[in-house]
């Protein structure tokens, strides 16, 4: 099963059996996780987002990019910007923001990016 789709029908299950806007919820028209209600509403794509915004702690995945640094909350968010940003892409500096499964899965993806265009380079 999709992890997403996972996510989201154990969000419909606590919706189902706890209607209180002080938890992680999943809002079906908007397609999009919230937390909480009126203007202290806080609303999301990934609800590892707002998992943390409800915990009240804040993770960080810094990289590297054609000189730039970039800062992304969510690890899906660095997977989905690895593919596009392969040739550049460096976790150099900020490893300890990974874990070495993440450290590896990302120089296995960029790698393999890397070998399909024929253009292998240096590590990620």
């Amino acid at each position: 099963m999709n992890n997403r789709f996972g996510q989201y029908d154990k969000a419909r299950h606590l919706q189902r059996n706890c209607i209180d806007a002080s938890i992680p919820q999943y809002d079906d028209k908007k397609h999009l996780w919230y937390l909480g209600a009126g203007p202290n509403r806080i609303e999301a794509d990934y609800l590892d987002e707002i998992v943390q915004d409800f915990v009240g702690m804040k993770m960080k995945f810094r990289y590297h990019w054609n000189g730039k640094k970039i800062s992304r909350r969510v690890f899906d968010q660095v997977l989905e910007d690895i593919v596009y940003r392969y040739e550049s892409f460096s976790i150099e500096g900020f490893e300890e923001d990974y874990t070495e499964a993440q450290q590896v899965w990302l120089e296995a993806i960029r790698h393999r990016i890397l070998e399909l265009k024929g253009k292998r380079k240096g590590k990620v």
